[in-house]
C-alpha cells in the first residue's frame, strides 16, 4: 500500500488498514514502511558551477565620516562567466626589427651580415 500510494503517510495507511479489518498499530506501520531513496544532493562546488552566470555578491556596511555622520553603503557585484574564467597571459612575440636576429632564426632563415 505504501508503494502504490507514495504520498500517504503512516496515519493514512493505518486508517486504511483498520477499514480493511487489519488491527495493527500506527507505530508498526511506520516501522515497516518502505522509505523512498532520495538522490544525493549536489555539493557546493556543483551548485556554484551550475549557477555561476546568475550569482550575485552583496555587502552592506556603515562608514562613519569625519563630521560624525553615517553613510550606509550597499554594494552589489554581479559575477559573469567571463569574470570567473582564468585568463591566459598573451603569447610573447619576438621583436621584428632591423637589428633582430631572433626574428629571422624563428622563420628558419639566417640573416647574413654584409
Amino acid at each position: 500500500m505504501c508503494e502504490a500510494n507514495p504520498l500517504w503517510g503512516a496515519p493514512r495507511i493505518h486508517g486504511e488498514l483498520l477499514k480493511l479489518g487489519i488491527a495493527i498499530s500506527e507505530a508498526s506501520v511506520r516501522k515497516y514502511m518502505v522509505r523512498g531513496r532520495r538522490p544525493p544532493s549536489q555539493t557546493w562546488r556543483t551548485f556554484l558551477t551550475n549557477h555561476k552566470n546568475e550569482l550575485l555578491a552583496a555587502d552592506f556596511f556603515v562608514v562613519p565620516t569625519v563630521t560624525y555622520r553615517l553613510l550606509f553603503v550597499l554594494v552589489l557585484l554581479a559575477t559573469t562567466a567571463a569574470a570567473s574564467c582564468t585568463s591566459r597571459s598573451p603569447r610573447i612575440r619576438p621583436r621584428r626589427g632591423r637589428h633582430s636576429n631572433y626574428a629571422s632564426r624563428a622563420r628558419g632563415t639566417r640573416r647574413r651580415d654584409t
